[in-house]
């Protein structure tokens, strides 16, 4: 019975090559969208797999409140992992991974060569004891068990020894500390959040020392193995009361929280990091499988419209067939058979489209996919799963309405399939074109929101400033001397050193009032910086005046609030200059007040902020203001500078605007790949209503022909054939303008500052829609009104 259905099935897709060419292509291009998002949630979901324990690792989080604001890192008090050793025994082991200065990357010296390491990470002993990291030289018990030791990837001990024995050698970080390499790791597969590529010995750098470890400073990043079994929820609620029985009250400011190593990647927005970690958003999966189904959706509809268009041809054959004997679920199987030979092209053909389409598709999604996928049974899985879920959803409507025809009344000469089945084609165009145009306003909003962003006034200038990383440097001297020369240089309009500089990650600390608000506090981002800072930034300085550079006998830390800090305290800008503020700096006065900046990005809205002249960060960059002009000749006499004043350290700069750019690298992702889909979409409903419009003017061939002998013009024709489809478009723009005005709101509410919603958003989109189906239905109706009307008149 099947070789049966199946030599039926191949005679009527040869029989009606044009409309099964359209199929075809409708559907692979959706099964080839499809497959790629396969490729890409399987990647997401990927991630950390590789790790022999995973499934039993969580990271803890830190989760804090300040002011009815809610606070949430991925980084915790260095004196966390004592706590858990000591008090949980469900937890099995502990490390501390610190991402080094705080995520800043290192200046590493081998030899005379200077290289510049992004991924350099001080890690506890019991490392392995958590993470499966796979040696290829060096034994793993002596690997990370003396201080200044370290072990690097393999990759990195090709760029710091090339073709030498890395084992026993020395490497010097930031002209401050040598570590003995201890041994090499196989390089991390790219499915991970934390690439490491050096990893050094914690306990050899103050903060991994017992007598610095406290419950004050939240930036390491720890990570407890559970025994197999255990509840992360009842240990969640242990280490909640271990804490509460051990931290001095007045130092509980914050709750831990159990995050699995499996989902850190995808579920962490929200989540401020300490470090430059890579991870994804689980909102974009979602997004990236909604369009992929609605595309799937789009092609499947095609194949339902044409199916049951031309059911009148195919009725004369199921009622012979029913005559015969044949029973209904047998002649469902028929066109069940159609539809999944009709799938199955579609897959083989969608398969060498995404295989052409890859290295497009890996641009477009930021993703390293390969054709290796083509050899997992995961993949096949997949497909074949898509495949008979695209048969079932293409053919069930016409398997049954084909399947359901009387014998008896499909016989009678003045039979018509068109009853019923004409209403339901109706409404999947509508559905079609009201996918496509919820895409296109989609699309434009996207991009508007990013142009937006683009355009926002920040509060500072990021345009032609560079920030130079200084921590290198052997001494203060040198940095000093740095900024001497560096100042001097006729291309540069002025400088300043700088602890961090905006959208990069600075101090956290907390502003507590003082008159009226007692207990209460809020959080405060911290800079510490040189006065020069508001120059080169081009901040504005409402009141009072910059802090001056800080001298050997300063015992007072003076402190610039922004707008947004000085109004929580309760002043006026005015009023603030000179008053006390207690900000965890030390005996702090308010030296001047800022307009508020934006120093991070646009999803999150404008906090509290303070540049101070303290001691207790470190000077990480030096920020020059360039003037207009010859950029490259510029950086290179800034890199000569460099060079000569700080030997032995990597020129490393970064110019801001670049980096806020980045800020926003998955936001522009997201437009892209809702932009491809959109055209997709649009494309493959244009395919259905082209053959929709062909068949129904094959339909009224008489018709047409009877009109062209009374004088009818391929005007009139034209319009007559043109208006049904063009009405049922009209219809979906309307429904569509309303889902996606409910859409694109759900998206830019993840947006501190976002763009208004005007009427030309949805009303260009709708009227390219309008546009483009009225080209399509145009096509094929001057097409059938310049037929020759003889041909139309002759009998069949």
């Amino acid at each position: 019975m099947l070789s049966k259905n199946l030599k039926l099935a191949w005679r009527h897709l040869l029989k009606n090559r044009s409309f099964g060419l359209i199929n075809l292509f409708g559907l692979a291009f959706g099964l080839a969208a499809a497959m790629a998002v396969l490729l890409y949630v399987q990647d997401e979901f990927a991630f950390e797999s590789f790790h022999e324990r995973a499934e039993n690792i969580y990271r803890l989080n830190l989760e804090a409140t300040f002011d009815g604001q809610t606070l949430r890192l991925g980084a915790v008090p260095n004196a966390s992992a004592d706590l858990l050793k000591r008090k949980l025994p469900e937890v099995k082991a502990v490390v501390r991974v610190f991402p080094h200065a705080f995520g800043q990357p290192a200046s590493v010296q081998v030899g005379e060569h200077s290289f510049v390491e992004n991924r350099l990470y001080w890690v506890d002993s019991t490392f392995f004891d958590v993470f499966s990291l796979q040696m290829v030289q060096g034994a793993q018990a002596q690997a990370l068990n003396r201080v200044n030791t370290a072990i690097i990837s393999e990759s990195s001990a090709r760029r710091y020894f090339g073709e030498e024995n890395p084992v026993g050698q020395t490497i010097e970080i930031d002209n401050s500390r040598n570590l003995e390499i201890t041994g090499v790791f196989k390089d991390l597969p790219s499915r991970t959040h934390y690439p490491f590529e050096v990893l050094a010995h914690f306990p050899s750098i103050r903060f991994g020392k017992p007598e610095n470890f406290s419950w004050g400073n939240a930036s390491f990043m720890t990570f407890a193995l559970l025994h197999e079994g255990a509840d992360p929820a009842m240990v969640e609620d242990k280490i909640a009361q271990a804490m509460k029985s051990e931290i001095p009250e007045d130092r509980q400011w914050f709750a831990l929280q159990l995050k699995a190593l499996r989902e850190v990647h995808l579920y962490s927005s929200g989540i401020s990091f300490s470090g430059e970690e890579v991870y994804g958003d689980i909102r974009q999966v979602r997004v990236l499988i909604g369009l992929a189904i609605l595309l799937l959706l789009t092609a499947c509809i095609n194949y339902m419209n044409l199916a049951t268009a031309k059911s009148q041809r195919r009725a004369k054959e199921v009622a012979v067939s029913k005559t015969l004997g044949a029973p209904y679920w047998r002649l469902a199987g028929q066109f069940y058979t159609e539809t999944a030979l009709l799938a199955l092209f579609g897959i083989l053909l969608s398969i060498l489209l995404l295989w052409g389409a890859l290295p497009f598709f890996n641009q477009l999604s930021g993703k390293e996919l390969t054709t290796a996928f083509l050899g997992q049974s995961w993949f096949w899985l997949g497909a074949m799963g898509v495949w008979l879920g695209v048969t079932l959803v293409a053919g069930a409507y016409p398997a049954a309405y084909l399947s359901s025809f009387k014998p008896v009344t499909v016989l009678q000469q003045n039979f018509r399939s068109d009853t019923g089945a004409g209403r339901i084609r109706q409404g999947l165009v509508v559905l079609q074109f009201c996918i496509s145009t919820v895409l296109i306003i989609g699309t434009v909003v996207f991009y508007e929101q990013l142009d937006f962003i683009a355009d926002k006034e920040l509060g500072y200038e990021p345009e032609q400033v560079v920030a130079i990383r200084i921590t290198g440097a052997e001494n203060r001297q040198q940095v000093d001397a740095l900024q001497t020369e560096v100042g001097q240089l006729s291309a540069v309009m002025t400088t300043a050193l700088t602890q961090s500089f905006p959208g990069n990650s600075e101090s956290g600390r907390s502003i507590q009032r003082s008159e009226g608000g007692e207990g209460q506090s809020a959080n405060l981002a911290t800079c510490r910086a040189y006065p020069e800072i508001f120059e080169v930034l081009d901040i504005e300085l409402l009141a009072g005046q910059p802090m001056k550079r800080r001298s050997e006998t300063d015992t007072t830390t003076q402190v610039v609030l922004n707008r947004s800090a000085v109004e929580y305290l309760g002043y006026s800008p005015e009023e603030a200059i000179g008053r006390p503020v207690k900000a965890d700096l030390g005996e702090a006065v308010i030296a001047g007040v800022v307009e508020d900046f934006h120093f991070g990005s646009l999803h999150q809205e404008i906090g509290h902020y303070a540049y101070h002249n303290g001691t207790s960060e470190y000077w990480q960059y030096l920020l020059v203001r360039l003037r207009a002009g010859e950029l490259m000749q510029t950086m290179k006499q800034l890199e000569n500078t460099f060079d000569r004043v700080v030997p032995g350290a990597a020129f490393d700069y970064t110019f801001l605007d670049d980096y806020l750019a980045g800020l926003y690298a998955s936001d522009r992702r997201v437009a892209r790949v809702v932009l491809v889909f959109a055209s997709l979409a649009i494309f493959v409903a244009c395919l259905g209503l082209f053959a929709l419009v062909a068949f129904t003017a094959e339909q009224r061939t008489k018709e047409i022909g009877i009109r062209k002998v009374l004088g009818a013009s391929v005007q009139n024709l034209v319009a007559l054939l043109s208006k049904d489809f063009m009405k049922l478009v009209a219809v979906s723009i309307i429904i569509a303008i309303p889902l996606a005005w409910w859409a694109a709101n759900q998206w830019l509410n993840g947006f501190a500052y976002r763009m208004e919603l005007t009427w030309w958003i949805f009303t260009l989109p709708a009227l390219a829609a309008i546009l483009i189906a009225l080209l399509t239905v145009s096509m094929q109706s001057i097409r059938a009104a310049l037929t020759n009307p003889v041909d139309a008149l002759r009998d069949d």
